[in-house]
């Protein structure tokens, strides 16, 4: 049998999440937390403007994480570009981690729970901020969930396609 015990889990419980940039937030928006509360019936509204921003979060004051699997529920995934994975320690100098050059785009319905976009990366370096950046050419984009990983999930398959799984860690263990 093998041992799960090493799988990784949502990190965004209880950190803080805020909005950022050139675009501001519909009225009809649930705000920057509604990406991290695991409830796919609300959302982070986007306003009509384009540019550049997206969502920052914090895990507070001593505490820092090493991100490498990032998960987003997209919609109107086509006003979204340029999506990158930032990661800072002073919330003011902050390195690339990913960029949207290497996706697994997954078909579905993100109000139904479907996480449409994730990226894996290498990521060395615990950081306390995290920013999930995009560009956006208006048009009201939405962002319903957000999950920071520090390794891919085990064993699960949350692209609703019942056929990507992505499993790392595994540990053999003798069955007695």
């Amino acid at each position: 049998y093998l041992d799960f015990s090493g799988a990784s889990t949502d990190t965004t419980t209880g950190i803080t999440a805020t909005r950022y940039g050139d675009f501001s937030e519909y009225v009809h928006s649930d705000g920057a937390s509604a990406t991290i509360d695991n409830d796919h019936g609300t959302v982070c509204w986007f306003g009509n403007e384009s540019g550049t921003g997206g969502i920052k979060y914090d895990y507070g004051s001593g505490v820092t994480k090493t991100i490498t699997y990032v998960k987003l529920s997209l919609g109107q995934t086509s006003n979204f570009s340029n999506i990158s994975i930032l990661g800072s320690n002073d919330d003011t100098s902050y390195d690339t981690l990913n960029s949207d050059d290497s996706p697994l785009v997954v078909a579905g319905d993100p109000t139904s729970g479907v996480f449409n976009i994730v990226y894996s990366f290498t990521n060395t370096t615990a950081y306390r901020y995290y920013k999930v950046q995009f560009a956006t050419t208006g048009d009201y984009p939405k962002l319903w969930e957000v999950e920071l990983l520090e390794t891919a999930e085990l064993g699960s398959d949350s692209s609703g396609n019942g056929n990507n799984w992505t499993v790392n860690n595994l540990t053999a263990a003798a069955r007695t």
